[in-house]
């Protein structure tokens, strides 16, 4: 099912649960709930997060090197990732991260992202709200553009890599 059609499909769920909220006094509690919950399911749908999150399943299983604002991960080292999984939640680009050499899981939020660029494996996200990297919120470089690069290594013959770019201007 397209987005925009999980979105419509959401939304009218919402406006059920509120109208269920609204005329029957002893489901009030109940479809507000369901109200909530599936309006919060629709703006996910219909976010820039969950188009860009769609656009990013290719590099689900491979390895990457990540960077934020023109540095590698805190801690990281530099070491290569392998993308565990790519999704939006509300407004937010979820990236779960595990080191390619084993180890723990850790999640990459890029919060509210605005627009995105894809060219030949590339993809540049611009106006992040913030990223945040294992629970901590990364402050930006005062001369680097706020930026989480995704590389896969290069290949043995020399290739050049899929580059995804994350940017706030």
């Amino acid at each position: 099912m397209r987005l925009k059609t999980r979105g419509i499909v959401f939304a009218t769920c919402g406006l059920g649960g509120f109208g269920v909220a609204l005329f029957n006094t002893q489901l009030r509690p109940i479809g507000l709930v369901v109200a909530v919950i599936f309006f919060f399911l629709a703006g996910t749908a219909f976010s820039t997060a969950s188009l860009i999150a769609r656009s990013l399943q290719s590099f689900v299983g491979k390895p990457v090197r990540a960077e934020v604002w023109g540095r590698p991960l805190p801690n990281s080292g530099g070491e290569a990732f392998d993308v565990v999984s790519i999704s939006a939640f509300g407004a937010g680009l979820l990236i779960r991260l595990r080191p390619s050499a084993g180890g723990r899981r850790s999640l990459l939020k890029v919060a509210q992202p605005k627009s995105a660029r894809v060219e030949m494996g590339r993809i540049e996200i611009g106006d992040a709200a913030y990223v945040s990297w294992a629970g901590t919120k990364l402050q930006p470089a005062r001369k680097a553009p706020a930026t989480v690069l995704l590389a896969s290594p290069p290949s043995e013959s020399g290739e050049d890599p899929e580059v995804v770019k994350v940017c706030k201007t």
